[in-house]
C-alpha cells in the first residue's frame, strides 16, 4: 500500500512539473520587451510627406535605423529598446528637422509628428 501511494505522489509530481514547462514560455512570451516609435510627417500646410526620410538614433548605443514614409505621410519603428532616441526628418525641398530626447520605454507607443518647413 505504501508502494501505491508513493508512485501515485510521483506521477502527481511528474505532471506538476510538465505543466510548469508548458506555461512559463506562454507567460513569458506575454511580457513585452521592447517599445514603438511611430508618427506623421506633415508640411506647413499640414498634407502629409510621403518619401521622406526618417531616421532614428539611440542615443545610448549610436545604433541608426531609417525608413521613408509611407503615401499617408506615416512611418514606425517597432521592436525598440527601451532609451532616448533622436528623430529626423529629410525631405529635398524642405528644411530638416530634428527632435532630441525621445523616451521610448518598454511595452509603450510613441508618436512623434514632425512638421517639414520650406527651405534648403
Amino acid at each position: 500500500m505504501v508502494h501505491r501511494f508513493q508512485w501515485a505522489r510521483l506521477r502527481a509530481c511528474a505532471l506538476l512539473v510538465a505543466l510548469g514547462m508548458l506555461v512559463v514560455p506562454t507567460l513569458a512570451r506575454a511580457q513585452a520587451t521592447r517599445g514603438t516609435l511611430l508618427g506623421t510627417v506633415t508640411d506647413t500646410s499640414g498634407a502629409p510627406a510621403p518619401g521622406t526620410t526618417v531616421t532614428i538614433t539611440d542615443v545610448g548605443t549610436n545604433i541608426v535605423t531609417s525608413s521613408v514614409t509611407n503615401e499617408a505621410g506615416n512611418y514606425t519603428f517597432p521592436n525598440l529598446r527601451d532609451g532616448l532616441y533622436r528623430v529626423e526628418g529629410e525631405l529635398s525641398g524642405f528644411k530638416k528637422v530634428i527632435r532630441e530626447n525621445v523616451k521610448v520605454d518598454v511595452n509603450t507607443t510613441i508618436r512623434v509628428d514632425l512638421r517639414l518647413e520650406p527651405g534648403d
